[in-house]
């Protein structure tokens, strides 16, 4: 039957639909999307530089563990010369894809930007999140901080504080809550600012003192992050 009438549209003058092929394009970014990832979590700074041409890679805002990797790799290049050292920084931290996302650490979000140069896949980009709640600490998704809590119920506005926002020209509250290596969470700010003994900040003070997280984990040890939560 399906001869008969693919036999048909050809003789009244219409052809078929034929799949395009796949672009390369996109297959290559996979492909170096991939062994990024590989390189990066197994520390093999030969596979990285593959990853490479002539121009330096774009290296911001990044959080590592060591006070020495944070600042050389703040705002820096990454090229064929530097790849050692950076992998060397990035070396332990479990460095995984998920889909086209990628994360290291306890979950810390990698933005990686490749672009397609004469037929290859090249790094052109590597960024973290530009706001750092605590330097020290990595920030990570609010779902992912939530996720490790132990104890503790959502944190609950009432009427008062619903009104203090709205006086303040919003309509929830962003929390820069932070959990230690013991799983203890504590507020570092709020957002919009309010009174510190105001409704608000008492409802998130009392919220956030009945939870208890279980503590992420860095290179094998209990370890602290943060994350911007909103409450509504």
């Amino acid at each position: 039957m399906y001869r008969s009438i693919a036999l048909v549209l050809v003789l009244i003058g219409v052809r078929p639909a034929v799949a395009a092929p796949p672009d390369p394009k996109y297959a290559a970014i996979d492909a170096a999307r991939a062994a990024l990832v590989s390189a990066l979590d197994r520390g093999d700074a030969a596979a990285l530089t593959e990853l490479l041409d002539a121009t330096p890679v774009e290296v911001k805002d990044l959080w590592f563990d060591t006070k020495a990797c944070r600042k050389k790799w703040k705002q820096a290049s990454l090229t064929t010369k530097t790849a050692p050292a950076f992998v060397a920084c990035m070396k332990g931290l479990s460095v995984s894809a998920v889909g086209l996302n990628v994360y290291y650490g306890p979950g810390v979000g990698l933005t990686v930007k490749l672009e397609y140069v004469d037929g290859k896949a090249v790094l052109r980009r590597l960024s973290g999140d530009p706001v750092a709640i605590d330097p020290a600490l990595p920030t990570v998704a609010a779902k992912r901080f939530v996720a490790q809590r132990t104890e503790g119920q959502d944190i609950a506005l009432d009427q008062a504080a619903r009104d203090e926002l709205v006086a303040a020209g919003d309509t929830g509250v962003v929390i820069k809550a932070c959990v230690d290596a013991k799983g203890t969470v504590t507020s570092r700010g709020l957002l919009p600012k309010v009174a510190a003994k105001g409704p608000t900040a008492t409802a998130v003070r009392t919220g956030l003192g009945g939870w208890k997280l279980t503590p992420f984990q860095v290179r094998g040890k209990p370890f602290g992050a943060c994350a911007m939560l909103v409450v509504k």
